[in-house]
């Protein structure tokens, strides 16, 4: 895994190492100089090992996630490498032929191959070359009749073998292709597994030129060729398979061998694969690509491309050599053969040139680039890495996005552990500002003992995040399931150095954040530790704000000018060279900056114009992250600014803060619990992504949170006449709920780190309550049809109910409908669309009794071709020029959705009303176009549903890009109707489904028959999904943990400071029990607070998530899963009762006269 959120993790690795090791010097040299402060701040953390143990452990969740996310991405992105390079052994790259009809496979003649061999030996970088041939065949063993309908078959050359890599069997012995004998094969691991085969074993090969009889040489371990991830493969010699299976002399692979073995070849990767590219290309071609692209009109335009935002970093220095090598030259050279061969400097290049001469250019660019070589060169092995490293990234990024709700939870309950530290010594604080220390200093006591904590939960953090990762990985193992693909636990040095980093960083930046808080205590306040009341700084002009501002930005400079008189020369030189790093410097003057400029802020009309600037961007460039910033900005703006007027009219300072206060919190809840297109009349559509899912439920929660303890008054007055009025709970209900209301700075942050975390976990239950549609409507996903069966070898079926007659295990009666469908590659372009390329489709073409027969649903069609889908459907068999295109082929507004690549329509989105769907006309060429032939015109005349299953494999729950023909319309494409790979059955009700998918795969065998039973395939999906779902919910739940801690800390706090209270009232002949129950109840007012907050809030954005969905897919209904959340609330509940168990049972055991004796 190398990025995540497109961030390369080496550069935050870089980052956050030098930040934290920049901050504990920063913090060593500063103890140094005054020792003094340095035992002040870690006095307190041996005295009290069970508090200091508590706060580690709850300062340590946001490592825990931090540390979790990235094991599992490393996890992930280590199994997909893993098997990559076991597939793919030492093989780095490979060369195919171009095919020029789409239903024949490419082949690689004997000359070819020569070729290739000699000009690898002209390359140093290259130790090897082998042609392979490849087929899938079924397969039996005839000593125990088991079988295999998918054995992979492998034919490399003899004399090659060894340079890539060495066999050995189980018994440990090297073996060699040459071994072989006559129709003897070598088996893998998992082949020999899958058959019951040992070495000597008789087996049955039935391939498209007969049933070939064969025998078992050995059992290999996996490694070198005989590796296949987690496929059964058998080996022989090119020469044998050619034999076996009738196609002698050819070859449909060449691999290429790097130096370095299996995995230090990579490096080598690009240079190799740009020199074959170079070396087969057709230079005349090439030349007369260059001689297009070399004009004054491309160059200007790919030059502006270059400076586009967004892209990426490689590709753009690509291109910019690109440019470099076209500029007066009129002949390509080497470099620009490489650029121009790559795929994805090509695409852009494309792209950028997409309006020149009306589409025209890139139209014979693309024309051109097909002949510029036969052969098409691949870096395999790189790309198969890339993929894992961007899966990698993709999964660390959602977990990390679902798991940042419970980083701010663990944020807020550093900040609240501070505060309190700060609370329980506020007297100390109070006499020692009283004797001499300066706020500065008070600063620096607490940002010692937090250096100690942050480091503590830091590595601790870690820790219980890599082993949390391992549990998440097992649930996600069960999700996948063993048998698709194997999950292998991994997580690297540099993302554990990242998590220690990170999650120290984090924790320091808080703890700094929250002791600039408590110095801000008025000192005899603190003195007489009646409550949490800050001190009012002194009036201080701009002038003076703008020289403390000018110092802080001259740096070194400005610290010897500001601490000549007041410093010690120590301590003056030790802080200037200090200032000196660069780091340090800005995170000065930034600091210097904010603080000196917050007067502005906290008058609002700064937020303001900084909110109008943010919204007018966000609608300059269409996004909603930074719309959303500038709104949040312009509404706390105003409230501050209603809050400056209010004071003048109001002088009661408390009514005039509550009323603006609620006027903002009530904002932002109205503004962020809107549905997502309410503004769309006025902002237009804008570009979501994750980032405004996190933002919004955060401010909601705060706001909400914000207005509560705003009007904490109201709410206190309500409940005591409702429940305080309960017999024998008046008096103690009183008492519990009017210490957390008076407390309103940490209750509030109590109630905000419950709130979201059960915020998230109410999302995460309701929205994975939606996968009804394919449990109660599943015709939508089957069409209908009960078993989906795909084969190897079609072209020996000539009919299908004959061979199913033919049978004794089958009645054909009990298959009522049997429907085809076959498939190749063509490509397309919108007629009139501003992208004039062709691009690539996958084309499935049915045949009729699958269009009469069907029941898929269509999600927009043009009424003009029929007025119900079944009509749609039909209209395919009477044309020969109608489409269907899949529901990927139009946009999608989902930020969680697949990335947007390849074909599109353009002027129609998914969210589009259903009948507004009008024919799209479609210019659709073979992918051997060579630009002479016109191009054969059709209509899109609708859209598949986006839950359509339609041609099985990657196309299920409609996440593939097809287009969908009858066979006329393929008849006039191709010149031919493809063969049948795949059969859809409806079955009499009367028959066992089960039963005949097993029959289905004995009677076609020899065809290698996969069948699968829909409806159980539905359930398989269910189950993962909801396996998914757990591993979500255990994940985000961990913020759980954090709220038990708040409570357990405001509970033991409550009951130090309120011990005299407790005290009282036992003299007053209150009850142990009463006692005891009054803190409970307080620990459980809380906590409900912030359940009923996450439960409204998260009920209401999925609701908006639903309706956004239900734009694109119909069907869907909304229900709240109860179950789900009474479970949620009586756990959370149940967690806050023993969370203030023991706080509150040591409170009933104060004794009156030791209480009012406390001091």
């Amino acid at each position: 895994m190398e990025k995540v959120f497109g961030l390369e993790l080496s550069l935050i690795f870089l980052v956050v190492t030098s930040l934290s090791i920049g901050a504990t010097l920063a913090i060593l040299i500063l103890g140094i100089t005054n020792k003094v402060l340095v035992k002040m701040g870690v006095r307190n953390i041996p005295r009290r090992p069970a508090q200091s143990a508590l706060i580690v452990l709850g300062l340590m969740l946001s490592t825990t996630i931090i540390g979790a996310s990235l094991g599992i991405g490393d996890t992930i992105s280590h199994s997909i490498r893993k098997v990559a390079l076991d597939s793919l052994g030492m093989v780095d790259e490979t060369i195919t032929a171009r095919s020029s009809n789409p239903y024949e496979p490419s082949a690689i003649d004997s000359e070819t191959i020569d070729l290739v061999r000699s000009l690898a030996a002209d390359n140093p970088d290259i130790d090897g070359v082998i042609a392979r041939i490849e087929t899938i065949a079924p397969t039996m063993n005839m000593t125990n009749d088991r079988t295999e309908a998918r054995l992979i078959y492998r034919g490399y050359e003899v004399d090659q073998q060894p340079e890539f890599g060495t066999l050995v069997d189980l018994n440990g012995q090297n073996r060699q292709l040459s071994d072989l004998g006559v129709n003897q094969v070598f088996l893998n691991e998992d082949a020999a597994k899958r058959l019951g085969a040992s070495a000597g074993d008789n087996m049955q090969m039935f391939s498209s030129a007969g049933v070939q009889q064969i025998s078992v040489h050995s059992v290999l371990q996996p490694g070198g060729l005989a590796s296949g991830g987690n496929n059964p493969v058998a080996l022989l010699s090119l020469r044998q398979l050619g034999v076996l299976i009738d196609r002698q002399g050819e070859a449909d692979t060449i691999g290429i061998s790097n130096k370095g073995g299996i995995e230090d070849g990579l490096g080598l990767s690009d240079s190799v694969t740009g020199f074959l590219r170079v070396s087969l290309t057709n230079r005349q071609v090439a030349d007369e690509m260059v001689s297009l692209l070399s004009r004054e009109e491309p160059i200007s335009i790919l030059k502006d491309k270059v400076t586009e935002t967004g892209l990426n970093e490689t590709v753009a220095e690509d291109l910019i050599y690109l440019i470099q090598e076209l500029e007066g030259n009129n002949r390509a050279t080497d470099e620009a053969i490489r650029l121009i061969g790559d795929s994805d400097i090509y695409g852009l290049v494309a792209q950028a040139l997409a309006q020149v001469e009306n589409g025209n250019l890139v139209v014979e660019l693309d024309v051109k680039r097909r002949g510029l070589s036969a052969l098409i060169v691949d870096d395999s092995k790189k790309d198969a890495i890339e993929l894992a490293q961007t899966v990698g990234g993709f999964v660390t990024s959602i977990f990390t996005i679902f798991g940042s709700f419970s980083v701010v939870v663990g944020l807020l309950l550093i900040f609240l552990v501070m505060v309190l530290l700060a609370a329980a010594r506020s007297a100390e604080m109070g006499m020692s500002r009283a004797i001499g220390l300066r706020r500065l200093h008070l600063i620096q006591i607490f940002t010692y003992e937090g250096w100690a904590y942050a480091l503590g939960s830091a590595v601790i953090g870690t820790a219980v995040g890599i082993l949390a990762s391992l549990v998440l990985v097992s649930l996600l193992q069960r999700a996948i399931g063993v048998d698709e693909f194997a999950i292998y636990p991994k997580m690297t040095m540099r993302s554990i150095a990242i998590t220690v980093s990170t999650g120290f960083l984090l924790t320091l930046i808080t703890v700094v954040a929250s002791a600039y808080r408590v110095s801000q205590l008025n000192i005899i306040s603190a003195i007489r530790g009646v409550g949490e009341e800050l001190a009012s700084s002194p009036p201080v002009g701009w002038k003076y704000r703008s020289f403390i501002i000018l110092l802080a930005m001259l740096g070194p400079v400005g610290v010897l000018i500001q601490g000549r008189r007041s410093q010690s020369r120590m301590r003056l030189l030790t802080l200037t060279l200090l200032v000196a790093l660069p780091p340090v410097w800005i995170a000065r003057f930034l600091w210097k900056t904010v603080a000196n400029l917050s007067p502005l802020v906290t008058q609002g009309w700064l937020l303001i114009l900084l909110g109008t600037y943010l919204t007018w961007y966000g609608l300059d460039i269409d996004q909603r992250t930074s719309f959303d910033f500038g709104v949040t900005l312009l509404i706390l703006g105003t409230s501050l600014s209603l809050r400056t007027v209010l004071f003048r009219v109001v002088p009661e300072q408390d009514a005039s803060g509550r009323i603006s206060a609620s006027l903002g919190a009530l904002g932002l809840l109205v503004y962020f619990g809107l549905p997502f297109d309410a503004l769309e009349g006025i902002t237009g559509k804008l570009s979501d992504g994750p980032a405004d899912f996190v933002l919004g439920g955060c401010v909601m929660v705060a706001a909400a949170s914000w207005l509560i303890m705003h009007n904490a008054e109201i709410f206190l007055f309500i409940m005591n006449k409702t429940l305080g009025r309960v017999a024998g709970l008046t008096a103690v209900f009183r008492t519990a709920v009017a210490y957390p209301v008076n407390s309103r700075f940490r209750t509030g942050l109590t109630i905000s780190m419950f709130a979201l975390v059960i915020f998230t976990l109410v999302i995460n239950a309701t929205l994975s309550n939606l996968d009804n549609v394919s449990r109660d409507t599943p015709e939508r996903v089957t069409g209908g049809y009960d078993v989906q069966a795909t084969v190897t070898d079609s072209s020996a079926i000539i009919d299908f109910d004959d061979e199913v007659a033919a049978s004794d295990l089958l009645n054909v009666e009990d298959i009522v409908t049997v429907a085809r469908s076959g498939d190749f590659r063509s490509r397309l372009r919108q007629i009139g669309a501003t992208s004039t390329r062709f691009k690539g489709i996958r084309t499935i073409v049915v045949d009729d009794a699958y269009l009469e027969s069907n029941l898929f649903e269509l999600s927009h069609y043009d009424a003009s071709y029929g007025t119900t889908d079944a009509q749609v459907w039909q209209s395919l068999s009477d044309s020969t020029n109608l489409v269907l295109l899949s529901n990927r082929a139009i946009a999608t507004e989902d930020p969680f959705g697949p990335p947007s690549s390849g074909f599109r329509v353009e002027g129609f989105s998914a969210s589009d009303d259903a009948d507004s769907w009008k024919s799209v006309s479609l210019e659709v060429v073979l992918p051997s176009w060579d630009g002479q032939d016109t191009p054969l015109v059709m209509e899109a005349v609708g859209v598949v549903d986006p839950l359509a299953g339609i041609g099985g494999g990657d196309d299920w729950g409609g996440q593939s890009l097809f287009m969908v023909i009858g066979e006329s319309t393929a008849q006039n494409l191709v010149g031919q109707i493809p063969e049948w790979n795949t059969y859809y059955l409806d079955v009499n009700a009367r028959a066992d489904v089960p039963d005949v998918v097993a029959k289905l795969e004995t009677i076609f065998l020899q065809f290698g028959m996969d069948a699968t039973d829909l409806q159980e395939q539905i359930e398989m999906s269910l189950q993962q999904e909801a396996a998914f779902n757990q591993l979500f919910q255990g994940f985000m739940g961990l913020g759980l943990f954090v709220g038990v801690c708040a409570i357990g800390v405001l509970a033991i706090r409550a009951v130090v400071e309120r011990r005299q209270s407790i005290g009282v009232l036992r003299a007053i002949g209150y009850r142990p029990a009463m006692i005891q129950l009054q803190f409970l109840l307080e620990s459980l007012f809380v906590t409900l607070l912030g359940v009923v907050i996450g439960l409204g809030l998260g009920t209401l954005t999925s609701w908006n998530i639903f309706k956004a969905i239900t734009t694109e897919v119909d069907g869907l209904t909304f229900t709240i899963p109860w179950a789900s959340i009474i479970f949620i609330t009586f756990l959370t509940s149940l967690f806050a009762l023993v969370s203030g168990y023991w706080p509150a049972r040591q409170a009933s055991r104060i004794r009156p006269a030791e209480a009012l004796r406390y001091e």
